[in-house]
């Protein structure tokens, strides 16, 4: 079974396991008429469940110590509304180092929800240009969104990741 909502492939019970959206059952002939209004309460449900949802990045601070770089601290800074993201791009404010010489950036993506925090680790291919850049969400279908990243020449992305825990 696929969730109408999320995507979700391969589940079985009364809700998908990832986004709890509820397993309808068609009863009747017109199967086309039952579809649209599952879909179209998948698509409230949808709209619902990116109402109260936070999204954002995992942000390094660097010292020198003794010569050496390391990590200083880590947090995730939320800084798109799940709301926001049905109307288009939504991108960090401030501009932020390139790191050189990698083909693809490790990034770990934030999540809140109510209460509920969690992160997941995605990959988005490194601009070439030696140039400050932004990071950014596309929301996608299924409650998924792409990471962005742009600079004042060009603009890449990943692969999409739930938005769902």
């Amino acid at each position: 079974m696929k969730c109408v909502a999320c995507g979700k492939d391969h589940w079985e019970g009364d809700e998908c396991p990832r986004c709890h959206f509820p397993v309808y059952e068609i009863l009747g002939d017109d199967l086309d008429q039952s579809v649209a209004q599952i879909q179209a309460f998948a698509k409230e449900f949808q709209k619902e469940y990116l109402n109260d949802l936070q999204l954002g990045v995992v942000t390094y601070q660097w010292k020198d110590q003794n010569g050496l770089v390391k990590e200083a601290s880590h947090a995730p800074v939320y800084f798109a509304a799940g709301s926001i993201l049905a109307s288009g791009e939504f991108w960090y404010p401030q501009k932020l180092a390139r790191i050189p010489d990698q083909e693809f950036l490790p990034v770990t993506l934030a999540f809140k929800k109510g209460s509920t925090e969690w992160q997941v680790p995605t990959q988005v291919p490194n601009l070439k240009q030696a140039e400050l850049q932004q990071v950014g969400f596309r929301l996608e279908d299924e409650l998924q969104v792409r990471l962005l990243l742009k600079n004042d020449s060009a603009q890449t992305e990943s692969e999409p990741v739930s938005v769902c825990q």
